[in-house]
């Protein structure tokens, strides 16, 4: 009996030791295959830039052309060849009855997506004119059928057209416009048509644009955000390869947050996301004016970490910080993060987490309108807790 006992030992020790040995090798071979992926990816977006760079200057951004305001309506034709109407947008500007205008504006563009494929060298030329009207300049609420610009809507007609002529048009925007709204929009646009062919010249024409960007005297409305936009594109594909330069621009020279940066760490780079967070609120150039963003980073996360959970309790003993900030990091805990008006069974880990922060907090709160505050969100987290749990179960799908 012994000798079998020892036998199986020696048999489990082999094989425990075998199993590492192949989970050691296995975790080597997908390390390296990761290694051979990025280094392919790298050296290919490489070659894009390169190709990008090469036709650099001739990326500007597109002028804003102020289209004479047209006396009276103009008549919807009944016809019109793309020409024709190519010709009618150039001159054509929001004005009049709103209603009108908005209406005649669809029209044309509805006119131009419907003529199909001939109307796609009349685009063409347009766009290869680096010209644009905006149509919603003066910042007013409108349709949002109504295209920002004569070329957002020229792409949204491409779109609709489709096929392979609209397909290259757009590709060719997407490699040479120094906009970046244009290099957003156009990605999302051919993500649309043809899922992931466009993914790398995406990224190569938005990482060019980061490195390179337009400087414009006077910036158009839609050019006052570029980098905005880029970082969203960027996002968007998932892609954290500017993750780095992101992190350092959390904090800018003048101690504020630049909150584009956060945002795209927040969406490209979840697990770290939180210590940025904490890097930037220990920031000698951050004064305590400033870091409300931050706070709010830590709030909706409150309940759903433990690393988020430390940070709200230190945020919230913090007499540096503006008491403002501190009462906003206690008030939006049974509001941020959770479904307030019908919770369910996903909110109650969140609401219990959250409070068990407010109860570690309350002997060490000091500040009687704090604890009033601490002692009402844990009232109402009570009352989201009970409501929860009477919620029925979701479905569970077939």
């Amino acid at each position: 009996m012994k000798l079998f006992v020892t036998l199986m030992v020696a048999a489990g020790l082999g094989f425990t030791a075998a199993w590492f040995t192949v989970s050691n090798q296995l975790a080597r071979q997908h390390k390296a295959r990761l290694a051979a992926r990025q280094l392919a990816w790298d050296q290919e977006r490489q070659a894009l830039l390169r190709q990008l760079e090469s036709a650099r200057r001739s990326r500007p951004s597109p002028v804003i052309v102020e289209a004479p305001v047209a006396p009276s309506e103009p008549t919807i034709p009944s016809t019109g060849s793309a020409a024709e109407i190519m010709e009618r947008l150039k001159k054509f500007r929001l004005g009049g009855p709103q209603g009108q205008s908005a209406r005649q504006l669809i029209f044309y563009l509805e006119s131009l997506a419907q003529l199909g494929t001939d109307a796609v060298p009349v685009i063409r030329d347009f766009l290869a004119r680096n010209e644009d009207i905006e149509f919603v300049g003066d910042g007013r609420g409108r349709e949002s059928l109504i295209p920002a610009s004569l070329r957002l809507g020229l792409f949204d007609v491409l779109r609709r057209i489709g096929g392979p002529e609209a397909e290259n048009l757009l590709a060719d925007v997407l490699k040479t416009t120094g906009r970046g709204l244009e290099v957003l929009t156009v990605s999302r646009v051919l993500e649309e048509m043809a899922p992931g062919k466009y993914r790398d010249i995406a990224l190569a024409s938005a990482y060019e644009l980061l490195a390179n960007p337009i400087t414009l005297t006077n910036p158009s409305r839609l050019d006052r955000r570029s980098r905005e936009h880029l970082l969203e594109l960027l996002a968007t594909l998932k892609d954290p390869g500017y993750a780095a330069t992101a992190q350092a621009q959390v904090v800018r020279a003048d101690g504020g947050i630049d909150q584009t940066a956060l945002r795209y760490l927040e969406r490209t780079m979840p697990e770290q996301y939180l210590s940025y967070v904490q890097q930037a609120y220990n920031d000698p150039r951050t004064t305590p004016e400033q870091k409300e963003p931050l706070v709010d980073a830590v709030i909706k996360r409150a309940g759903q970490s433990a690393q988020a959970n430390e940070m709200l309790y230190s945020m919230v003993m913090d007499e540096g910080l503006p008491k403002r900030w501190r009462e906003e990091a206690i008030r939006e805990l049974d509001d941020e993060g959770i479904n307030e008006d019908n919770p369910g069974a996903q909110d109650l880990p969140i609401i219990q987490s959250r409070q068990q922060v407010l109860a570690a907090m309350r002997p060490d709160v000091r500040d009687p309108q704090l604890l009033n505050y601490l002692d009402r969100v844990a009232g109402n987290l009570a009352h989201l807790f009970a409501k929860a749990q009477q919620a029925p179960n979701p479905p569970v799908p077939r």
